[in-house]
């Protein structure tokens, strides 16, 4: 017998935990997405805030709480707000 859970049963599971497993996490992060909307000079992928909010919200359906969508609009700040140093040490993560 398989016991092994659908791709429909893991997004409810997902869902019910509100949450994601860390390896979707880190291969999402991977992937490019933990600096999407960051400019190249830092090593991110640019684009919009409403292409970036779009991005997040898609990826808010799989599962609910995306790790990397907070710093992603921090990090917003960061480049706007902060001094070169404050943007090296948040830019290298």
């Amino acid at each position: 017998m398989d016991f092994d859970l659908t791709d429909q049963q893991v997004l409810q599971q997902w869902h019910r935990d509100r949450g994601i497993e860390q390896s979707v996490a880190k291969s999402w992060v991977d992937a490019g997405f933990g600096k999407l909307g960051i400019p190249e000079e830092f090593g991110g992928l640019p684009c919009d805030k409403l292409t970036l909010c779009m991005v997040i919200e898609e990826l808010c359906h799989g599962g609910g709480n995306i790790p990397m969508a907070p710093n992603a609009l921090i990090n917003f700040d960061v480049l706007e707000f902060g001094s070169p140093e404050q943007i090296r040490d948040a830019m290298d993560y």
